[in-house]
């Protein structure tokens, strides 16, 4: 992320499951934005991040679909790892 992004990127982790990698970012000081559509996975996420204690500015997550993420503004990058195919 550092040598193909700007200094400071706001990331999007799409298909967030139950956050590993958004924590990970949030951890190392990326803002980082993680979604889901599986509300599970999401609570599963929240609950997880609030024992790292990470700070709340950095990481969020939320419950949507792929359809809805232009609600949540621009982002330099998207993560999207092992998502199903669904026609």
């Amino acid at each position: 992320i550092k040598e193909f992004s700007n200094p400071s990127p706001r990331i999007l982790d799409l298909g967030c499951g139950q956050g590993y990698f958004a924590l990970e970012l949030a951890r190392k000081g990326y803002e980082v934005v993680g979604v889901d559509i599986s509300s599970q996975s999401i609570e599963i996420a929240k609950k997880t991040a609030a024992l790292a204690d990470i700070d709340g500015s950095l990481l969020k997550y939320e419950v949507m679909d792929v359809n809805s993420i232009a609600q949540l503004g621009g982002f330099d990058v998207v993560l999207c790892s092992d998502m199903p195919m669904v026609k």
